[in-house]
């Protein structure tokens, strides 16, 4: 039985270092497209950098992060052609 438990330890504490692992891929390769981005010139926003970091924390999924993206970019998009119509 005591062997058993420490297996359950031993793995738990691989489950944590692959979630850490994952968490440091997550959060290169977001600030490496960020970077590139701002290197082409684009505008990256404050809604959007607070996105990241809670796709980094494990606080949202990548497809979230995506969709949360979508919506500003589509309510965005209304908001202006709403500002070239009243004109």
């Amino acid at each position: 039985m005591a062997g058993n438990a420490g297996d359950a330890v031993g793995k738990s504490a691989i489950s944590l270092g692959l979630l850490k692992g994952a968490t440091v891929d997550r959060e290169r390769v977001m600030r490496e497209a960020i970077r590139s981005g701002e290197m082409e010139g684009a505008w990256v926003s404050e809604e959007f950098r607070a996105d990241v970091e809670a796709y980094i924390a494990g606080e949202i999924t990548v497809d979230e992060l995506g969709e949360h993206t979508r919506k500003r970019w589509a309510s965005r998009k209304e908001a202006l052609s709403h500002d070239r119509g009243s004109s």
